[in-house]
């Protein structure tokens, strides 16, 4: 399926550190990845929105949208990151949400605006991670692993 190998694009051009900047280096963004990702989609997403009735259009879009996020999510999920990785991601999220904007699907960018509340993580002082999930509304709904895996890669 198309969101297997998104996640397999993901993970061959993700350096394992990739969020973990060191030193005085500066987080440059969007990473590679995120370009060649949305570079990779944009002409399928353009076909399927020129091609299909209203109906099957937004089906497609819908379910593809939707599969997108689950590995985007997993995607950031796994990765460790620091205070600057953290700049570095919403770089990336600023280029999927552009993408994922040309879906004109309120439920698709309503899940993307969940992965942008559990990325927000890796951007928090320890001390306010805690206050932060308990008041994040777009966090109600998602489960307890995965913030837990968001909460433990923070560095």
């Amino acid at each position: 399926s198309l969101t297997i190998f998104v996640n397999k694009l993901l993970v061959a051009s993700r350096d394992k550190n990739e969020y973990y900047i060191k030193g005085s280096a500066t987080a440059q963004g969007p990473t590679p990845g995120s370009r060649k990702l949305v570079n990779f989609l944009t002409p399928y997403i353009n076909q399927i929105k020129s091609s299909y009735s209203e109906n099957i259009k937004r089906r497609i879009l819908s379910r593809l949208g939707s599969g997108l996020l689950t590995v985007l999510i997993d995607h950031f999920g796994d990765a460790k990151v620091n205070a600057k990785g953290a700049v570095l991601i919403q770089s990336d999220l600023d280029e999927y949400e552009k993408m994922f904007d040309e879906f004109d699907d309120q439920n698709v960018m309503d899940e993307f605006e969940t992965l942008r509340a559990l990325t927000h993580i890796y951007a928090l002082e320890n001390k306010e991670v805690d206050n932060y999930l308990k008041t994040e509304l777009k966090l109600k709904n998602v489960d307890q692993n995965t913030i837990e895996r968001y909460k433990y890669n923070r560095s």
